[in-house]
């Protein structure tokens, strides 16, 4: 009698399992247009402007991209005007890129950032980014050697964060530093010359409005003390005096003044301390181990003195890059390491709020401590 029943009851379960899964409605490929990469620009007249790159799913397609463009006052205003002019059903579950304007990231991006999280189709994982130009200009430009420009700057991204050339930002680690007291967000910072796509600076934000940005050079410093380092390279530059005697001849491509070593960061930690609350005090000392990839000048590495000496020299010249850095950052009135994080965690009772923190940290005094060390220096990767 129980195995009737349970065998009818299971009858019943396949039943109902068919009916539902025959009452799905399949969404073909084919019938969808995926975003893959979103400009939002702010307009003279205060509405915004949203630029969708639209991945090319026919493969027989002259252009491997499509380009919508519309005005309104908001995201979804944007959203359904697009629809509206568009054969298929736009989606964002395939968005993998959001551009800013400059003008619109130096007026303030917040509620925008916090419409795209609350949409469930889009994933915390999306990648934020500025364009130095208007981003409908980069999105709706055609670029000779790029078939979808979303994918590419998606790609570029992802590549020089997977090898930390570059600071990225998902949305959820924007609205992460954002909410954070004592900690500001940093962006990518896109821009196009010459019929090519440059992405090399980071963006500074000060709460949800970009102040100012770093090159190359001062991201890499910028990283370093910000996150625990594994890769990436940098140029450095030195002065001939501090290692002349090393030096047994100036090579052809010799600078008067100055020589310059390429090194690549194996590991590194950066330990940030609180010594001393007014002025905030913070004792910064960077534990790294660099291998040398290139010297513009023929010095032989092959004694243990040499080496120290090269080690001394590229030691005293970050540290001074590092205080360049950080008093960059504070006269732009900006923390996008996180030195407020570290103060409020310090100090009990601090009770400290963005507006205390923005009159502090500009009067904030800095002690570098750099210890790098250099290894295979006659090795290649």
């Amino acid at each position: 009698m129980k195995r009737t029943i349970r065998n009818i009851l299971f009858v019943v379960f396949l039943v109902i399992l068919m009916v539902v899964t025959g009452c799905v409605t399949g969404r073909p490929l084919e019938k969808m247009g995926l975003i893959v990469a979103m400009g939002v620009d702010l307009l003279p007249t205060g509405r915004i402007m949203g630029t969708a790159a639209l991945y090319g799913i026919d493969p027989n397609a002259k252009d491997k991209v499509a380009v919508l463009t519309n005005t309104a006052n908001t995201l979804k205003g944007i959203r359904t005007k697009q629809n509206q002019e568009f054969s298929n059903r736009l989606v964002s579950g395939q968005l993998r890129v959001v551009l800013f304007g400059l003008p619109l990231a130096q007026h303030g991006i917040v509620n925008l950032v916090d419409t795209l999280a609350r949409d469930a189709e889009i994933g915390t994982g999306v990648y934020l980014a500025v364009s130095q130009d208007n981003s409908s200009e980069l999105l709706k430009n055609r670029f000779p050697e790029i078939s979808n420009i979303g994918t590419f700057l998606y790609e570029q991204i992802q590549q020089n964060s997977r090898h930390e050339e570059l600071i990225s930002t998902t949305l959820h680690e924007f609205l992460h530093d954002f909410y954070s007291v004592g900690k500001d967000p940093v962006m990518p910072l896109f821009h196009y010359m010459n019929n090519e796509v440059h992405m090399s600076d980071i963006a500074l934000f000060r709460d949800d409005k970009m102040v100012g940005h770093f090159n190359a050079q001062e991201s890499f410093y910028l990283k370093l003390i910000r996150d625990r380092y594994k890769a990436g390279t940098s140029e450095i530059a030195l002065r001939r005096e501090v290692l002349d005697e090393l030096i047994p001849k100036k090579s052809k491509y010799s600078h008067d003044d100055m020589f310059y070593v390429v090194i690549s960061n194996l590991e590194s930690k950066a330990k940030i301390k609180l010594i001393r609350q007014n002025p905030p005090t913070f004792q910064i000392t960077l534990h790294a181990v660099s291998q040398v990839h290139e010297i513009s000048e023929e010095i032989s590495l092959g004694t243990k003195d040499v080496i120290r000496k090269l080690e001394i020299s590229l030691n005293q010249e970050m540290k001074k890059n590092i205080e360049k850095l950080i008093a960059r950052t504070q006269k732009l009135n900006t923390d996008p390491i996180g030195f407020g994080e570290q103060y409020r965690s310090s100090v009990r009772y601090s009770n400290l709020t963005r507006e205390k923190w923005r009159r502090l940290y500009p009067k904030a005094e800095f002690t570098i401590i750099v210890h790098n060390t250099l290894s295979r220096t006659g090795i290649m990767d």
